[in-house]
């Protein structure tokens, strides 16, 4: 049996772990290119791993939290007219635009509002399918959702 996953998103990190039996990690230490003249990971990126870890594991009220203010969010872009693709159950939103001059032109008018929200656009995405990846984060005040809406439907006016 492999174990692996990523230390990047929820944990907040780089890097990633794979666990299995004492053979399989030997064999894949010499015999995975990826591995060939690679370095592990620094010791305060473990440290900082090892207390992510333990946050997550305490922190059931924060992600109940956090869903609740990306579920808000993306109601408030429904309601806004825009075209959301993502799913209720994680906190990252996908913010569908689809022209990439369009795109370009949100993210100019966003900038323009305060919000750094960088466009994902080809060849990240196919061509014609432009979109914004928006992360809520727990400490995100009503407020500053809010805030985000705003400025997005103004965007909004201003590519139609």
């Amino acid at each position: 049996d492999i174990l692996m996953g990523c230390m990047d998103k929820a944990f907040g990190g780089t890097g990633g772990y794979l666990c299995g039996n004492k053979k399989l990690i030997k064999y894949l230490r010499i015999a995975c290119r990826s591995s060939i003249l690679s370095s592990a990971i620094t010791t305060s990126m473990a440290g900082a791993m090892i207390e992510s870890a333990k946050q997550i594991k305490a922190g059931v009220h924060l992600r109940e939290e956090l869903l609740e203010k990306a579920t808000y969010l993306k109601n408030e872009l429904l309601k806004a007219g825009l075209t959301v693709l993502s799913r209720d159950e994680i906190p990252a939103i996908a913010l569908y635009i689809g022209d990439e001059e369009k795109g370009i032109r949100f993210a100019r008018i966003l900038y323009e509002n305060k919000i750094l929200c960088p466009i994902i656009r080809w060849p990240a995405v196919p061509e014609g399918h432009t979109r914004f990846r928006i992360i809520v984060m727990v400490n995100h005040t009503k407020e500053q959702l809010d805030q985000f809406v705003e400025a997005c439907k103004k965007a909004q006016s201003y590519i139609k």
